[in-house]
C-alpha cells in the first residue's frame, strides 16, 4: 500500500474508535452511589433507633415498675441493631477469607 491510503485508513480507524474514558466521570459515578447507599443505611440505622426508642417507651408506660427487664430488652434490641449494622461487613469479610484460604 502506498503512504496516502494507509494515513487514510489510520484516519478512518481513529475516527471509529470508541471514545477515551473519562476516569472523573467514574469517579462522579462511584461518589453518587456511594451517597446514595450512605444516605439508604442512614435512614435504616435512624429507623432502629426510633423503633428502639418506641420500643423502650412503650415498655416503660406499661411496666414502669420493672426498669430491670426493660434495661434487658433495650440491650437486645442494641445487640441486634449492631448485627443489622456489622453484619453486611462481617459477611464480606469472611467471604473474602474463605475464598482466599480455601481457593473457591
Amino acid at each position: 500500500m502506498s503512504e496516502p491510503e494507509e494515513e487514510r485508513f489510520a484516519d478512518l480507524v481513529r475516527r471509529q474508535a470508541p471514545p477515551a474514558r473519562d476516569p472523573m466521570f467514574r469517579i462522579q459515578v462511584l461518589e453518587r452511589r456511594e451517597n446514595e447507599q450512605f444516605r439508604s443505611r442512614s435512614y435504616l440505622y435512624l429507623a432502629g433507633a426510633g423503633a428502639v426508642l418506641v420500643l423502650a417507651a412503650v415498655a416503660i408506660f406499661l411496666r414502669p415498675d420493672s426498669l430491670g427487664d426493660i434495661g434487658v430488652l433495650i440491650a437486645v434490641a442494641i445487640a441486634v441493631a449492631g448485627c443489622l449494622f456489622y453484619g453486611p461487613a462481617l459477611s464480606r469479610r469472611l467471604g473474602d477469607l474463605r475464598r482466599q484460604y480455601l481457593k473457591i
